[in-house]
């Protein structure tokens, strides 16, 4: 399934451009069968699947977050599918300027690279609290009933207290 219809896309980009990128034909598609035209399909299906390929690489979200955003988040994740549709639909048939084709290569290449090292673009909660540190500490007798090494040979070693931080 992908994280894009073909009516975000066409809500996102001149109908008159996707229609064009789209058909192969050479005669303007109707405005009405854009949206729903097969090589749309794939483009976006595609875009999902480079979003996935960059969310394993990452390791920050799974496909079941992303498939449960809400509000501006699912938005700006439709968003991003468009972008790297926009750029696949450009490569399977350039008729655009080059200027503008690279930078919508540009700019799907810059959120596949956001998704794949990990950068938190959703604002999920669970992706926040994992930034966040959390520090525990072993007291001394909890160390020295493990029986390591350490406290096994304790003629060779420092005694646990000596070893341990201050408070």
């Amino acid at each position: 399934m992908s994280f894009a219809a073909g009516s975000d896309l066409v809500s996102r980009f001149d109908i008159r451009l996707i229609g064009d990128l789209v058909t192969d034909v050479g005669e303007t598609l109707p405005a009405g069968d854009v949206a729903a035209h097969p090589n749309l399909a794939t483009a976006l299906e595609d875009a999902s699947g480079e979003i996935v390929v960059a969310l394993r690489a990452g390791g920050r979200y799974t496909e079941l977050q992303l498939g449960s955003l809400t509000g501006y988040s699912l938005s700006h994740l439709k968003r991003v599918c468009c972008d790297i549709a926009m750029a696949l639909l450009i490569k399977r048939r350039p008729i655009m300027d080059e200027d503008r084709a690279s930078e919508f290569a540009k700019q799907s290449r810059e959120h596949l690279r956001a998704l794949a090292d990990g950068k938190n673009l959703f604002g999920l909660p669970e992706a926040i609290e994992a930034g966040n540190l959390s520090v525990s500490h072993m007291e001394t007798i909890e160390i020295e009933n493990l029986n390591l090494v350490t406290e096994r040979m304790n003629r060779f070693f420092p005694d646990t207290a000596q070893r341990m931080p201050r408070r």
